[in-house]
């Protein structure tokens, strides 16, 4: 048995693949620790995982700051300059402990705090990106919505994209080197030497990098980060499935099993754990376009759950709740209307289902404009959502069945994936080789 650290920072998105991936590694005999923000204590402790709380601690239901870091401009900026750089000593303290019991450390995404402590600690380490966005590819370059640019430029021949990427993400290394100040003065005062970019290339593992996806929504490019245990692979999605869901929650699980039993298959509409916080009309423009369609709806609203169903009470088409899990009630789903999250987004693929993709920020635009290439759905902008642009775009996904078939194709490939058993033997064969090592040089 030995000591492993996982540390994430972010939404549930974020959170969900390293409960999985702490479960099944815990599962194989270790003890696994989950360093993240003090928001998922009880999340994190329920699932067995010991728990570790690193600063900073943000409210995730505060609606004024889920509209700042989704805003697709500016949001990178206020996540990294206005929240994680000012508390890097702080995520730094907090985590060294931990780390310094640790025989392994697996880092996610926005923990360059954690990156710091393996390195002063000599603790091997393993990146870990969430999404395509992440690997910024030349070759299979993201979708930018601070930096728009034409889709036709995704089709220019390599020779023409791979230098106008090159260039492109030099610059966003110099417009992001002010942001990363707290960082780099922390490096200095550890008496660590300078290192790439945190949020680029400085994200990646000498050990092993690992993109916890499938290889369906990012095929593998030739650029991937390179590391002493191979190119960066795709292990496969891992799944969150809440199989006690229903125990826990009777009432809720009763009412939408009758729902779904009382006709044909709803259109679901979500905004995941983030963008729900701040939906705007979205959910007033849902309820609207099922009337529209004649089709019955779902609304996972989140905390606007309360008023919308009472806004809503004379609707018998309408079944509106906070929550209920994804893997549940997307495969009994005509229709997935979500805002392009990772999760939300694998879990749409994994039904195979069409889906229609509202992406508000971050790496929503990327993952929508994928799910479009596959053939398996639309995307529409927030501020496109209206009445008229949804019904149309709804109709079309209903009525054409090359939308259907497209999605359980890829539903079937993703099937013959098992991403979490992947991720844990790639893992564990990192770990014979470290201390095989260790023990041939003791």
């Amino acid at each position: 048995m030995l000591n492993i650290l996982i540390a994430t920072f972010g939404s549930l998105g974020d959170l969900h693949p390293c409960l999985m991936l702490g479960q099944g590694l815990k599962a194989r005999g270790h003890h696994v620790t989950l360093a993240t923000d003090p928001f998922y204590r009880a999340r994190v402790e329920a699932t067995g995982l010991a728990f570790a709380p690193i600063r900073p601690a943000l409210n995730f239901d505060d609606e004024a700051l889920q509209r700042r870091v989704l805003d697709p401009r500016w949001g990178s900026k206020v996540i990294i300059n206005d929240i994680f750089m000012p508390a890097i000593v702080e995520t730094y303290t907090d985590i060294l402990p931990y780390m310094q019991a640790a025989d392994l450390y697996i880092n996610a995404p926005l923990t360059a705090g954690g990156m710091l402590a393996a390195e002063v600690t000599k603790t091997p380490w393993v990146g870990t990106v969430l999404t395509p966005m992440s690997l910024m590819s030349t070759t299979d370059p993201p979708t930018i919505t601070a930096f728009p640019y034409p889709n036709w430029v995704h089709q220019l021949p390599h020779a023409f994209k791979v230098p106008l990427f090159q260039g492109l993400y030099r610059g966003f290394d110099a417009v992001s080197q002010p942001w990363l100040k707290p960082y780099h003065r922390l490096r200095q005062s550890l008496g660590l030497p300078a290192k790439a970019n945190p949020l680029f290339a400085g994200q990646f593992s000498p050990w092993l990098n690992l993109a916890l996806l499938s290889p369906v929504l990012a095929p593998p490019q030739p650029d991937w980060p390179q590391s002493q245990q191979g190119l960066l692979e795709a292990t496969g999605f891992l799944y969150t499935d809440s199989p006690h869901w229903a125990d826990e929650h009777p009432e809720s699980a009763a009412r939408l099993t009758a729902f779904l039993a009382a006709g044909p298959p709803p259109i679901v509409f979500t905004l995941g754990s983030s963008a729900v916080n701040c939906p705007g009309e979205f959910y007033q423009t849902s309820a609207a376009v099922c009337h529209r369609l004649g089709e019955r709806g779902i609304l996972l609203a989140g905390q606007h759950a309360p008023a919308l169903a009472e806004q809503f009470a004379a609707r018998n088409d309408l079944l509106v709740m906070d929550y209920a899990p994804h893997a549940l009630v997307f495969p009994q789903a005509a229709v997935v209307v979500h805002q392009g999250g990772v999760g939300t987004t694998a879990q749409g693929l994994r039904a195979g289902v069409p889906q229609l993709v509202v992406p508000f920020g971050f790496d929503q635009p990327d993952n929508a404009r994928r799910v479009v290439g596959l053939g398996a759905g639309e995307t529409l902008g927030p501020c496109q959502y209206s009445l008229s642009n949804a019904e149309q775009r709804l109709r079309l996904l209903l009525s054409e069945p090359s939308y259907q078939h497209r999605a359980k194709l890829v539903a079937e490939a993703i099937a013959q994936e098992d991403g979490l058993n992947s991720a844990c033997n790639k893992i564990e064969r990192l770990l014979q080789v470290v201390y095989s090592q260790a023990s041939n040089l003791n």
